[in-house]
């Protein structure tokens, strides 16, 4: 025979779903391959939270992956989790977002809630092609983008002045240097882009672009302080296209 026993109910009663306090993502930009730092997300439960997942989603908005979130400091009531996160080669190159969603013991929700953002830069190659004989010259002309409209006005980036703290949207064109471009306003090759003035200016969110009349790479220039804000657009050459590349310098002003 097996023993008679008692449940008794639970003297804690789960009143309230858990809650995402706060939350961060280690700064950017990184390389596509390298890791996220750091997530992090401060949770709250009346009870106490039983775990926490963090989702990755790429700029065209596809699920790359989710992972658990490790309690770090604080109490399962009142805790930190935490975790970093190694990024494939694989992935694209642009804005990821990071959303977050906590459960409690008594699998109440939060729901998923966004974490934040960040940018993942093209893999640089290490050397230009060496150009073959024969290979056409290549120019590349930067822009300014009035907005992220796919027929926003361009402005010549020399035209262009940015405010410390302030950022704007830039986009370059790759043509024959010989004029022999059948129409086309831009080439599709995403070009490196980079900056020399890391105190003055950043860029982040390198991508390609599809906009009325040819392909972009587009980039975003983050001011950070007055100064002058140097940016070097790449082209690293293709089959019959010599590399080439052009610094654009923008003033940023106080």
């Amino acid at each position: 025979d097996i023993p008679n026993f008692w449940v008794a109910a639970s003297i804690v009663l789960d009143k309230s779903a858990p809650v995402v306090v706060s939350g961060t993502v280690s700064a950017g930009p990184i390389t596509v391959g390298q890791t996220i730092q750091e997530v992090s997300a401060r949770v709250t439960d009346d009870v106490g939270v039983l775990s926490v997942v963090f989702t990755l989603v790429d700029p065209k908005g596809a699920t790359m992956g989710t992972m658990s979130g490790m309690r770090t400091s604080g109490t399962k009531i009142d805790g930190i989790f935490r975790n970093d996160w190694a990024t494939k080669t694989t992935f694209a190159a642009g804005r990821y977002t990071i959303y977050v969603q906590a459960f409690d013991e008594w699998q109440k929700t939060t729901g998923l809630k966004l974490l934040g953002y960040i940018d993942l830069n093209p893999i640089p190659n290490a050397a230009p092609l060496t150009p073959a004989p024969g290979d056409a010259a290549m120019t590349v002309t930067p822009y300014y983008s009035t907005s992220t409209s796919t027929s926003s006005s361009l402005v010549p980036a020399s035209q262009v002045t940015l405010k410390a703290k302030s950022s704007g949207l830039f986009v370059a064109s790759t043509l024959y240097a010989s004029g022999n471009n059948s129409g086309l306003l831009s080439f599709g090759h995403l070009l490196e882009v980079s900056t020399s003035t890391p105190t003055v200016c950043s860029v982040t969110g390198v991508s390609t672009w599809d906009r009325s009349g040819g392909i972009y790479t587009r980039a975003t220039v983050n001011a950070l302080a007055a100064g002058t804000c140097t940016v070097t657009w790449r082209f690293l050459g293709s089959t019959g296209r010599a590399a080439t590349s052009t610094i654009m310098n923008l003033q940023v002003t106080p």
